[in-house]
């Protein structure tokens, strides 16, 4: 679904960060909380929000330093993001949520569960990770540096080959997105700055793979066969402890290239998660 077609973000404030939260669906099942990837925003979801929402409160928002949320980042990286979205949900109110989080989403999400959201109770009712970092040390850096020297259509579409499975495919309007979210003064300094934070040059600061057995809600992996930014290869051994579904014709964001079958593992994961099937 076009981002434009949905309704407007509001703003929260978070530790006096301004943040956009975008809440869609209501009702008494557990929400569902959606945190998108480095560089990107809360429009990443426009495809599967409207769906998760059709049975439950399900909420996208601006990572510091992202879309319109504000500029300021931690300054210690993921851990500050972890810190960051435990506030967030603190602020929403949600005592519980289904958390769902694509690259490095997906990263803040574990970070979050293992130190802050399961004690003295779980929070976290289940954990999907798409195409996520911490699960192994090499990123690919070569292709975050060619994100930031795109600056028209054909550059950034060259750019974004290691991220899809067929970038000849994205259209000119999400082509025009990013171009326009790297526009906003301030925005690629603070993109340079998580990266720095988060990343040691090809090399991610945080591995949690070795604590995925801490977890005390259950976990789902979700991942593009294409991906040349964060490898399949980092998560196939966990298959025998998780459910790991690996999408053939999809790369680094199978949100926008697979976005029916991921709605799909998602809405089966909470209910299942939920007891409900």
């Amino acid at each position: 679904m076009p981002p434009n077609t949905l309704p407007p973000a509001r703003s929260v404030s978070v530790d006096g960060l301004t943040i956009p939260v975008r809440k869609l669906g209501d009702g008494d099942n557990v929400p569902a909380v959606l945190v998108h990837g480095f560089g990107s925003d809360l429009n990443t979801w426009a495809q599967q929000h409207p769906e998760l929402a059709a049975d439950r409160p399900t909420f996208a928002f601006d990572l510091p330093g992202h879309g319109q949320a504000s500029l300021h980042v931690p300054e210690d990286g993921l851990p500050g993001y972890a810190v960051f979205l435990t506030r967030l949900l603190d602020r929403l109110e949600l005592n519980e949520a289904h958390l769902v989080g694509i690259s490095m989403g997906g990263a803040v999400c574990l970070k979050a569960a293992l130190d802050h959201l399961a004690r003295p109770v779980s929070r976290v009712r289940s954990i999907t990770c798409i195409n996520a970092a911490g699960f192994d040390e090499w990123v690919n850096h070569s292709a975050g540096e060619a994100y930031f020297q795109a600056q028209d259509r054909d550059s950034l579409r060259q750019a974004l080959t290691p991220y899809m499975h067929r970038p000849d495919l994205v259209s000119d309007a999400a082509l025009d997105a990013v171009l326009e979210r790297k526009a906003r003064p301030g925005m690629v300094e603070g993109l340079r700055a998580v990266r720095d934070r988060v990343f040691d040059g090809a090399r991610q600061r945080c591995v949690l793979k070795p604590r995925l057995g801490e977890l005390s809600c259950p976990l789902q992996i979700i991942w593009g066969a294409s991906d040349g930014i964060l490898p399949v290869s980092q998560v196939e051994d966990l298959a025998d402890r998780f459910p790991v579904h690996i999408l053939k014709h999809a790369g680094h964001n199978p949100l926008y290239e697979a976005p029916e079958k991921v709605s799909l593992l998602l809405k089966r994961f909470f209910h299942h998660a939920d007891g409900l099937s």
